[in-house]
């Protein structure tokens, strides 16, 4: 499961997403523009509340959707833009498929929509994997089943 991603740009993060895994077991709090579930970064800056900020083009919008909740916390969401070419949500997601709501939020995880990705421009693990650049060693030991890859050396 996912618990943080980044979005690089001229090889600097430009935006960081990782998960606050105790807040959704912490009891809960009074509704504010706190970010809880989410802790994010934009260009080594914390976003720390609900919004909307742009760094270099860069847009990032961070919300709450006060109906959905995991565990104690409010679910979140941040969408991140850099005009037409790339678009990416990333949602705060309890485990569904745990029979106790406890168990639901004790896996929360990110789930990651991309909406628009340059696939010219697309570097990394994912776009490796979908086939749209090309497939790195490091990309190939990924996949393996980490039982039975031979022992480092």
């Amino acid at each position: 499961w996912i618990h943080s991603m980044r979005v690089v740009r001229a090889s600097k993060t430009a935006v960081s997403v990782n998960l606050n895994r105790a807040a959704p077991l912490a009891p809960a709090m009074p509704i504010d523009s706190s970010l809880r579930l989410l802790n994010v970064s934009i260009a080594g800056r914390t976003m720390g509340s609900l919004g909307n900020a742009t760094v270099d083009g860069l847009s990032v919008a961070a919300q709450r959707d006060t109906v959905k909740k995991i565990g104690n916390a409010s679910a979140e969401s941040i969408r991140i833009t850099l005009g037409a070419d790339f678009a990416v949500s990333v949602l705060a997601a309890k485990a569904v498929k745990f029979p106790s709501l406890a168990e639901q939020a004790r896996h929360v995880h990110l789930d990651l929509f991309f909406d628009a990705i340059d696939k010219k421009a697309a570097r990394g693990v994912l776009p490796e994997i979908w086939g749209i650049a090309p497939m790195s060693l490091e990309t190939k030991r990924l996949l393996v089943d980490p039982s039975t890859r031979p022992p480092a050396e």
